[in-house]
């Protein structure tokens, strides 16, 4: 499950973020996200954790959490495919996949 973490504290590390959350279960992958021109942390970052349960566990126990001079805020990530699939929402309509398909400029004009 993927696990959006903000307000990271500019000043910590990769290695100390994945160590709060290896306490909790195994992770897949961890990444802050930083500048491109200054590489300075931007102050959030992602999270992996492969177990659903565990990674419940560990958003229900960093979020709040005082890490450095900053207080934690974690959730599942938005793009996380459990998320899609728990939201169970209908699919969406695509406009491109109409009657006729290809693109606009190939359809017949309807009069």
């Amino acid at each position: 499950m993927q696990i959006l973490i903000r307000n990271i504290d500019r000043k910590l590390t990769q290695p100390e973020i994945v160590g709060h959350f290896r306490k909790y279960g195994r992770v897949l992958s961890c990444e802050i996200v930083k500048d491109p021109k200054t590489g300075e942390s931007k102050g959030f970052g992602f999270a992996d954790m492969p177990k659903m349960d565990e990674a419940l566990k560990a958003i229900e126990e960093i979020n709040g959490m005082k890490l450095g001079d900053s207080v934690l805020r974690v959730k599942r990530a938005a793009n996380s495919t459990v998320a899609k699939k728990e939201a169970k929402q209908p699919p969406r309509d695509d406009f491109r996949k109409g009657p006729k398909g290809g693109s606009r400029f190939n359809r017949q004009r309807r009069d």
